[in-house]
């Protein structure tokens, strides 16, 4: 092997040798980035996930309070059913006035 020829494979070696450097490195900053990406996507989702559960709280304690609501005046319509025909009509005239 002449001493040209050695040069230029050491010089080619070099060369390989930057590339896989850079290629290395910039795996690594990839790889760091989409795990920074991870750390905050799960955190959006957990923010999410607890917004979720506040509302269906919020609804569950507002579909409980109309369930009570019209259950009291359920109970109202029957006691009034209950009534002698005299005394519906009596607040029903009574209701009117108002």
């Amino acid at each position: 092997m002449s001493w040209l020829h050695g040069k230029a494979l050491s010089g080619w070696q070099t060369q390989i040798e930057n590339k896989k450097q850079q290629v290395e490195t910039t795996f690594k900053r990839l790889q760091q980035e989409l795990e920074d990406q991870r750390h905050l996507l799960l955190a959006r989702l957990r923010e999410l996930e607890q917004q979720i559960w506040k509302k269906r709280v919020e609804y569950v304690t507002k579909v409980s309070e109309e369930v009570t609501r019209l259950g009291v005046q359920v109970k109202e319509l029957e006691e009034k059913c209950q009534q002698p025909a005299s005394e519906l009509l009596q607040d029903v005239r009574i209701n009117q006035s108002r």
